[in-house]
């Protein structure tokens, strides 16, 4: 003959924690309850809740309830969040997009330049990287790639442990802004002597 045995009743861990809140939250609501009631009813400092007459309670307990100010959490401050290596400053931005008018300006006069019948590349550099006779595709392509690349060299620069190279990060766009203003500003007096 089988034995009956007793089920056994098998608890999961989120009922279990469900009851604990639960009864923390009922013991909260009690402890307010006890501290409101001792706070806030004039004559009943230190005595409990129920030690008091409740005829002048009811008067007393229509004033409005105060809960006493609770300290602000302290804040720790742990390490900051990592930035991306690839999000830049907005001095960077600022500079690169300075940068990226100069090189539209020099590449605009470039252009005018290369349209006029004698016109080609005078510049070493530039006839090495674009050739005599440069485009648009090209002149946008490597001008993008040097603007972006000065960027985040202007970055590191800026964010280096050595004081020196630092201080010295603000002349790298600058130099390049420089050149394209000058090569452009070159570009249309070359403009106005051939035509």
């Amino acid at each position: 003959m089988p034995r009956f045995t007793r089920p056994i009743i098998q608890r999961d861990a989120r009922s279990d924690l469900l009851t604990f809140r639960k009864s923390c939250l009922l013991t909260a609501k009690k402890v307010l309850l006890t501290v409101s009631l001792l706070c806030c009813v004039p004559g009943c400092h230190g005595q409990r809740p129920d030690a008091f007459d409740s005829s002048s309670a009811k008067t007393e307990l229509a004033m409005p309830i105060t809960l006493p100010d609770v300290p602000a959490p302290k804040v720790e401050l742990g390490r900051p969040a990592r930035r991306s290596r690839f999000a830049l400053d907005r001095p960077v931005l600022v500079w690169g997009l300075s940068q990226g008018i100069a090189e539209i300006y020099d590449g605009y006069t470039t252009r005018r330049v290369v349209r006029t019948p004698n016109g080609r590349e005078n510049d070493p550099l530039s006839l090495f990287i674009l050739g005599r006779k440069p485009t648009w595709r090209r002149m946008v392509l490597f001008g993008s790639m040097e603007d972006i690349a000065t960027m985040y060299l202007h970055q590191r620069m800026r964010t280096s442990r050595n004081r020196t190279v630092r201080r010295l990060a603000p002349f790298l766009p600058i130099t390049l802004i420089g050149i394209h203003f000058v090569e452009g500003t070159g570009n249309w007096s070359g403009i106005s002597k051939k035509k």
